[in-house]
């Protein structure tokens, strides 16, 4: 009776000690395609799977593959480092995400010497939550994402020698919808064969260093449809034999790539695209397989206005390739009287797409009566059809000069009558018409005309645009690049 109450008493303790040593867990732990998650999951009791791994794993500790093999999905709530050792172990994911992380706000997680292959569906590692992600020597593909950082309070994912392929979505996207940015670096890696190689989504800055994006559908994206700002920048950076090299998409927020000795060849939908807010810009060291070009056009190159009056020409800017160079606009052969203005008058450097530009054309106003001689004193017609007459009638004989007298005084009672206020002309009394002579003029001076006319000279001109048609020229310069197109401004 005590020999039984003693072995009962030792079995307890034997237990007990048992689950206060399983409680304590590693600090590394092991898993092996022979192992049993049975097992205290040590190198020489390795575990199955890396969930069975995890529950005997400390918080910052270790998870290291003996051999290769599919150690099944797992979802990382802690600090933690996953080792596939050089047999890239990994996980075939069916119907579910390969990896999950969703660890605390400063938790560290590392995925290293891993192989994730998926059926197409889900992610084959999804970061929700924790402060840094790093992916460093792994393999994923046949997911619909690659690797899918997109957490709601932002964090920083390093990738490292990655090779991500054969995705229906992006091999890497970077975004969040949380205040804080998402922040992204790639170094050493490949991306091929996926929809989108490398991508970064509102509230992601995804930074990519010495790295491939070809075969894709889209190498590198940077793309925001709901708002916020996407950002890419690119160094040492090859992006070939995809459809679109580099796009860059913004119908609503902003999206940006930054460009810095990128090699873009053999990219069949063209090296660049860009479309709403988006913005690709170059350090002017790019090495691309397109001959950049300026080129200006407008859709309304003639526009009539009145003297006084601003005519609007619209102008497009088309831009091919990529210019380092800032684009200046200028308005040449105006005439004087004609002001220009141009909205922008410079576009930045580095475009990819020239963009509309609004030529404005303000005309000075006409004075009143330009080009027409004003009467001061109205003796234009007493200088024409009196004096005029007169100093011919001093050169005919005695007869003569009667009858033109008689004609001439009939001329100045015909003008008297036509009611010219501003100026009367005193004729005295009339000659003796009745006699056979006539007076004696032969000594008398012809009238001075300079006091019988006064006429004021033609308005000064300079400054003003009178009525006519004025061609001219807006001219765009970048670098060595220029383009020009030719406006008309008609003024009524």
């Amino acid at each position: 009776m005590r020999s039984s109450t003693i072995a009962a008493l030792a079995a307890a303790l034997v237990l007990c000690a048992g689950g206060v040593a399983r409680a304590q867990l590693a600090t590394q732990t092991w898993v092996s395609g022979v192992g049993d998650d049975l097992n205290p999951c040590t190198r020489t009791a390795p575990c199955k799977t890396f969930t069975g791994a995890l529950a005997q794993t400390a918080a910052g500790g270790e998870i290291d593959a003996l051999d290769p093999g599919d150690f099944g999905s797992i979802t990382i709530t802690q600090a933690l480092t996953i080792d596939g050792q050089t047999q890239r172990s990994g996980v075939i994911a069916a119907a579910s995400d390969g990896i999950t992380v969703a660890a605390g706000a400063t938790d560290v997680v590392v995925l290293r010497h891993l192989a994730l292959v998926g059926d197409g569906t889900h992610a084959g590692i999804n970061f929700s939550s924790g402060g840094q992600l790093h992916v460093v020597e792994c393999e994923i593909s046949g997911f619909q994402v690659g690797v899918d950082f997109e957490p709601v309070a932002g964090g920083q994912l390093f990738v490292e020698r990655l090779f991500v392929d054969a995705n229906g979505g992006p091999g890497v996207i970077v975004g969040t919808t949380g205040a804080s940015p998402a922040l992204g670096t790639v170094t050493e890696s490949s991306a091929e064969g996926n929809l989108v190689g490398f991508s970064a989504a509102a509230g992601g800055r995804l930074t990519i260093y010495d790295s491939v994006a070809s075969g894709n559908t889209t190498g590198v994206l940077a793309s925001t449809s709901a708002g916020g700002t996407a950002e890419v920048n690119l160094e040492s950076v090859a992006v070939t034999e995809n459809g679109v090299g580099v796009r860059s998409s913004a119908p609503a927020g902003s999206a940006l790539v930054r460009m810095s000795k990128v090699l873009g060849t053999d990219n069949s939908g063209g090296p660049f695209a860009v479309s709403g807010n988006g913005t690709i810009t170059s350090f002017g060291n790019n090495r691309l397989d397109v001959v950049q070009s300026l080129a200006l056009s407008s859709s309304a190159s003639m526009q009539t206005v009145s003297s006084g009056a601003t005519a609007t020409f619209p102008v497009q800017a088309t831009v091919t390739g990529l210019l380092a160079n800032p684009i200046a606009f200028a308005c040449t052969g105006l005439p004087v009287g004609a002001a220009c203005q141009l909205s922008p008058g410079v576009l930045p450097g580095g475009a990819t797409t020239g963009g509309p530009v609004t030529v404005m054309v303000t005309t000075a106003p006409v004075p009143p009566m330009i080009g027409q001689l004003v009467p001061r004193r109205t003796h234009g017609p007493f200088a024409a059809f009196v004096l005029v007459p007169l100093l011919a009638w001093l050169g005919l004989g005695r007869q003569r000069r009667r009858h033109a007298f008689a004609l001439l005084l009939s001329m100045t009672l015909m003008i008297a009558s036509c009611g010219d206020s501003g100026s009367s002309i005193d004729l005295g009394s009339s000659p003796d018409l009745s006699g056979s002579s006539s007076p004696d003029l032969s000594g008398s001076e012809p009238p001075d005309l300079a006091a019988t006319t006064d006429l004021l000279a033609p308005p000064d001109l300079n400054g003003f645009l009178a009525p006519g048609t004025y061609p001219f020229q807006v001219t765009a310069t970048s670098g060595a690049l220029t383009a020009q197109v030719a406006l008309t401004l008609v003024v009524n």
